[in-house]
């Protein structure tokens, strides 16, 4: 492979640390494994590195395995030309045991090798999200319920605080506090901090600075509009005296001065800031800016300066709202702030120390515990602040020789400081701080981190690669910028977006020639240019349809039709695919709404994710199954259950039941329906709808007595057998998936069940626990199946298309509004040792953001917007040859305060758009209008009608193009679509599938059943047929056959209570006809005389003595086990040795002094006790074998009890 010179560098540089900085499309997986390659190959004494001295830090356990995998192959495939290299041998070997994990693998096997004194052992658990936000709020409801008796005083403060009807806001806000001191790498440290804070003078504190620097940011703002509208309107007049404008916003400008000075000298008082405004406004008083035609010479500077003096004025207002509406109260609130914060951080840590016991009692750990407890191992905090590395630390410092961590940027606080303890030399000589060490390999792009929700903060890699490379750092940059994925047209509008809108304040990295994105792809020299492109579809909303998803499914259409070319690995081009097109959307909201229009136009879709798993149609049916068994009389899961394909009811059907019983429950109708109701049904219902719901009535009583006797997980089994839901699955659309959600079902059951005691893990604990994450928005992880193969069109989010790429990307719904969710929470906390509150206020009950809580809300804010950017970058990244981005144009764009007039007013003079502007927008929509806006092509301002440019050619404009669509493209009919073409077979590839098909096993094994039935060989010796079960609705027909009978009679003796039946016969018979293990038809043909006889006989008397009595005991053994019992032995001699399994089930057997006893039931008419001995003696013999092998214990007689001689009869060998 042909590197170039910068990942050279990266693979093959060892004299220091490396921190790569490697863009979209820049090949850096690849390098990083080239360069571990030839690290693990080399086998020169000064740079050997054993594979297991190294660790090799990925952010998912998929992204691990590849790279093992990829590893050993090459190893492997070096081993085949050099098979004497011994060290070669050894790294392969070795690479087994290497550290290739995610961080928090290795954090945990790190703990379970130094576990101290803190009550966890080596053989603890790790517990699931779920489980530990379960633990969490169980932990506060304890802790709240103390703190409610033992600290009513601080409690009703906090009560007037924070809550309303009870205290859920104020266990939302501790389990919020909880979550976030989870991820700070000192929590001691933070607390301190946040305290010392709230202690300082007022114009001290980071909340009044960060206040005050917003405050002088919008000032400077502002100042620089009035400036520029002053310039404006100094020339607008043929004499001074004339242009009443221009003294007009000098005014301004004057107030706005004074106003800027108060607040860099950090005046705190409201109303000596709001003074100059005051004393304007009331100059103003009566009169009006004037706009006088009289003497002008330039009506469109006029236009311009009054547009501006409108932009600024607006903003005025809000600048002098918020001076009036939060400097009063800075003091106030942060007095407040002090003395709830106390309280809090109490209540905090008595919850984790709750949370402490209750993981030390199960034995297990969380994610958040993993990283926590490795730095405490790993770390020696001292008083100033400064992390010095453990003895542990520089043990492992010196084992391992290499760190490499793949896609850094998205790595947290905790991680950043567990690498850099790891890492050799890793203490500044200087200043003590912690650094990155001599023996690193980083690989990340803070363009590229977007995974702020899981509290990565990108900038750890920005100081990182700030740091590198300086006189004293141990590091070195690298910056790999060329991309080896998309065309040029691409790239360059990707550089011009994100050129002029990201900086250090809005995406936290300034978008230099460093940053940018370089051509390094052979594909522009194979496609044509006009397939190559980024087209901007501006389209005109539509009442009657979705205009934008309209135009994706027409230009997919239109493309397929075109054979739009595509260019392959090997340089060729064949015609697109419907593989070929990935729709990119900002969330899952609108995922399912594509997807269905798409499909809608005849064309496939790659199903997107459902937006959470126990939301999933599938699941939710099986839950509302389980609220039914729990309890029938629930109507809306039984209406459910009934509309779903486990028992296929119409909505007429379900309507029809409904009228039976109008004020009764739904369950209650179906009993009306099937006639075991006491009062019989006003309507008659046809037969085939009588006999669903009885099928219905059954399945559920049936159910509801196993869901008694079996475990969660069984149960769930046994719904799948019974209602044979998982194969109705299959044929459901994304089938594989939702199969593949349902058997993990399984296992979020089976793992319930195995954390929860006996009496919570019941159905009814099951489905609270259930609730409990539905009312927190909680939910379990969901099914990864792959696409695979599937030639369908991708509609994925923007997030969900990390790493991956198409040829044909369009980016959807970028109207979708930005919404900064954090906002809405009753707190939040900076890692910096900041919090801030929103407070109720006790008398009017409304809540009000407190000064810190809104400086950080803001802060916030920014950070949201700027991850926003970020993803949009990631997402434009994903295409290789055309990228489209349909737009809708929305006259309100130029309204009053629209964006795009916003925008004409702030873009400075030299072509610039200021950061104030790009953080104000409310969707991705609105950054491309801002960019298309600012490169003003004559194309697009001439349709849209765009004000006239004022400013410079923006930076990043040369060589960019833009195709521009206004239309809709025409529609293009179902009949003209590709139609695939089946290749011819390879013969190559044809013959090795028949040399494959044509093996035929020899092992005698081949001719014997891995599985055998005791009553199978009984038949099959008996040349008897098997007798196979008549339909449920063919025995209700009439009268029951003789087999049938007979089955009537062995289920009253499986399931009856002996006790019971002893003294009253009939009410037994009653009872398993009302619990449903006798249908009324079986329970009609058991006559009462039957039993009766069987409690006379000697050997009920025998059993009735018995310490041990097994019924119904199920059995599998190994056929080579029954070797050592004669009898056995001589039936089953064709399956000597063999692997073959017999199964059975033993009616009946009870322990004597002696031994067992084993008795089977037989309703067979016979003329005597011979006959039916004769009949099944090997069948008692091989029973008597199975019993002796599982027990361990001898088997002393046999007998059969008949039904029809109503005798026992004991059977010898």
């Amino acid at each position: 492979m042909d590197w170039t010179e910068q990942q050279k560098e990266a693979i093959t540089r060892r004299d220091s640390g490396l921190i790569v900085s490697a863009a979209a499309g820049s090949g850096k997986t690849s390098v990083l494994v080239e360069r571990l390659l030839r690290i693990l190959m080399d086998e020169s004494p000064e740079n050997k590195v054993p594979a297991d001295h190294m660790i090799v830090v990925t952010f998912t356990n998929d992204a691990a395995a590849e790279m093992r995998s990829r590893l050993y192959q090459a190893l492997d495939q070096k081993l085949q030309e050099q098979p004497e290299n011994t060290w070669l041998y050894q790294q392969q070997i070795r690479l087994q045991n290497a550290h290739i994990c995610t961080i928090s693998s290795f954090c945990f096997e790190l703990i379970r090798e130094n576990l101290g004194d803190q009550g966890i052992t080596a053989g603890f658990r790790i517990l699931s999200e779920t489980e530990s936000k379960m633990m969490t709020s169980k932990a506060a409801d304890v802790v709240l319920n103390q703190w409610h008796t033992d600290r009513a005083e601080d409690m009703q403060l906090l009560w007037n605080s924070f809550c309303e009807k009870d205290d859920t806001d104020l266990e939302r806000l501790l389990l919020e506090l909880h979550k976030f001191l989870g991820t700070v790498p000192f929590r001691e440290n933070w607390v301190q901090q946040v305290q010392q804070e709230l202690q300082k003078p007022l114009e001290d504190s980071a909340y009044y600075q960060m206040l005050s620097a917003g405050m002088e940011q919008n000032l400077q703002m502002i100042l620089r509009l009035a400036n520029e509208a002053a310039d404006t309107a100094s020339e607008l007049y043929e004499s001074v005296t004339d242009n009443k404008a221009l003294a007009w916003i000098e005014a301004d400008v004057h107030m706005l001065e004074q106003t800027l000075r108060m607040v860099q000298q950090q005046e705190s008082d409201a109303e000596k800031l709001l003074e100059p405004y005051a004393k304007l406004k009331q100059e103003r008083t009566g009169k009006r800016f004037s706009s006088s035609k009289k003497g002008l010479l330039n009506e469109e500077a006029l236009a311009r300066a009054k547009s501006l003096r409108e932009m600024y004025k607006g903003m005025i207002e809000d600048v002098a709202l918020q001076i009036e509406t939060i400097y009063p109260y800075t003091a106030e609130d942060l007095a407040q702030t002090a003395q709830l914060m106390p309280l809090l951080l109490e209540l905090e840590e008595q919850i984790s120390a709750e949370i402490w016991k209750e993981k030390v009692r199960q034995n297990a750990l969380s994610f958040d515990d993993a990283e926590r407890m490795a730095l405490e191992l790993l770390a020696v905090p001292q008083k100033d602040g400064r992390i010095f590395p453990s003895p542990l630390a520089e043990e492992l410092q010196a084992y391992y020789q290499l760190i490499m961590i793949d896609e850094y940027q998205d790595s947290n606080n905790k991680q950043d400081d567990i690498f850099k303890l790891l890492s050799r030399n890793c203490i500044e000589p200087q200043t003590g701080a912690l650094r990155y060490g001599e023996n690193v390999f980083l690989v990340g792009d803070v363009k590229q981190s977007i995974y702020r929700f899981r509290l990565a903060n990108p900038q750890n890699f920005s100081d990182a690669i700030a740091s590198a490379g300086k006189p004293d750092s141990v590091c070195n940059p690298i910056v790999l910028n060329q991309n080896f994925r998309s065309v040029p047209a691409i790239l360059n509008f990707v550089n011009f977006v994100c050129g002029n809108l990201m900086t250090g304040s809005c995406g936290d990295v300034t978008y230099n020639e460093a940053e940018a994105l370089y051509a390094g792809s052979a594909i522009s020299e194979i496609l044509p240019k006009e397939q190559q492109k980024v087209c901007v579809a501006v389209l005109e909303p539509d009442k009657e349809y979705d205009a934008e998803m309209t135009y994706v499914v027409r230009k997919i259409r239109q493309m397929i039709a075109e054979n739009a070319p595509v260019v392959q690995k090997d340089g060729t081009t064949r015609p697109c695919q419907y593989r070929d097109f990935c729709v990119l959307l900002r969330n899952n909201d609108t995922c399912a709404a594509y997807a269905h229009a798409l499909e809608e136009a005849g064309i496939p879709v790659q199903s997107p994710e459902e937006k959470g798993y126990l939301k999933a149609r599938e699941i939710s049916i099986l839950i509302d199954m389980l609220r039914v068994l729990d309890n029938p009389t629930l109507d809306t899961p039984l209406a459910a259950v009934m509309l779903s394909p486990m028992f296929w009811f119409t909505p007429e059907e379900l309507m029809q039941i409904r009228m039976l019983a109008k004020k009764s429950k739904l369950f209650h109708a179906v009993q009306i329906a099937i006639g075991v109701a006491e009062e019989s049904a006003s309507e008659k219902l046809d037969s085939v709808l009588v006999e669903k719901c009885r099928h219905l009535y059954d399945t559920v009583q049936k159910l509801r007595q196993d869901s008694g006797m079996m475990t969660l997980e069984s149960l769930i089994r046994r719904i799948y057998d019974t209602t044979d839901f998982l194969s109705v699955m299959r044929l459901a659309k994304d089938g594989e998936r939702k199969r593949a959600n349902l058997r993990l079902l399984l296992q979020y059951a089976k793992q319930y069940e195995e954390n929860t005691d006996a009496f919570h893990g019941s159905v009814s604990g099951f489905l609270r626990y259930i609730d409990w994450l539905l009312e927190n928005n909680d939910d379990f992880q969901q099914s990864s199946v792959s696409a695979g193969a599937e030639n369908a069109v991708a509609v994925k989010t923007m997030h969900g298309s990390k790493g991956l790429e198409y040829p044909f990307v369009f980016l959807g719904n970028l109207e979708k509004a930005m919404k900064y969710r954090d906002g809405e929470k009753s707190a939040l906390f900076s890692e910096r040792g900041l919090a801030g509150f929103c407070v109720k206020d006790p008398t009017t009950y409304v809540r009000a953001k407190t000064v810190p809580f809104a400086v950080l809300c803001q802060e916030g804010e920014n950070a949201y917007k700027s991850e926003e950017l970020r993803l949009l970058y990631v997402a434009m990244t994903r295409a290789k040859q055309q990228l489209f981005l349909p737009l809708e144009w929305k006259k309100s764009y130029l309204g009053k305060s629209g964006c795009l007039t916003k925008c004409s007013a702030m873009i400075l003079p030299e072509g610039k758009l200021p950061v104030y502007l790009v953080q104000s927008v409310s969707s991705m929509a609105q950054w491309i209008w801002m960019c298309l806006f600012l490169r003003h092509d004559a194309e697009l301002a001439d349709a849209c009608n765009f004000p006239p440019q004022y400013w410079k050619t923006p930076a990043w404009s040369e060589n960019l193009q833009i195709a521009y669509e206004f239309e809709l493209p025409e529609e293009t009919e179902t009949e003209e679509l590709q139609v695939e073409v089946t290749a011819p077979p390879d013969e190559e590839t044809l013959e090795e599938l028949r040399r494959i098909t044509a093996f035929q096993y020899v092992s005698p094994d081949c001719e014997r059943e891995s599985l055998l039935s005791v009553s199978a060989i009984q038949e099959a010796r008996q040349n008897r047929a098997p007798v196979w079960k008549r339909p449920d609705f063919r025995q209700k027909e009439g009268r029951l056959i003789g087999a049938e009978r007979g089955t009537a009679i062995h289920t009253f003796f499986q399931y009856a209570d002996f006790r019971k039946a002893e003294a009253d016969v009939p009410a037994e018979i009653r009872r398993l006809q009302t619990y449903g293990f006798l249908t009324p038809e079986q329970a009609a043909v058991v006559k009462p005389e039957i039993p009766e006889a069987f409690f006379r006989d000697q050997l009920y008397q025998r059993l009735r003595r018995s310490r041990m009595v097994l019924r119904e005991k199920k059995f599998l053994v190994q056929c080579r086990d029954l070797q050592a019992y004669p009898e056995a032995a001589a039936i089953l001699h064709r399956y000597e040795n063999s692997d073959s399994i017999l199964k059975g089930i033993i009616d009946l057997a009870f322990q004597e002094e002696d031994g067992f006893v084993l008795v089977d039931y037989k309703t067979d008419t016979v003329s005597s006790p011979e006959e039916l001995a004769d009949s099944y003696r090997e069948q008692l013999l091989l029973y008597r074998g199975a019993l002796q092998c599982i027990t361990g214990m001898p088997v002393r007689q046999c007998y059969l009890y008949s039904t029809h001689l109503q005798k026992s009869i004991e059977v010898k060998s």
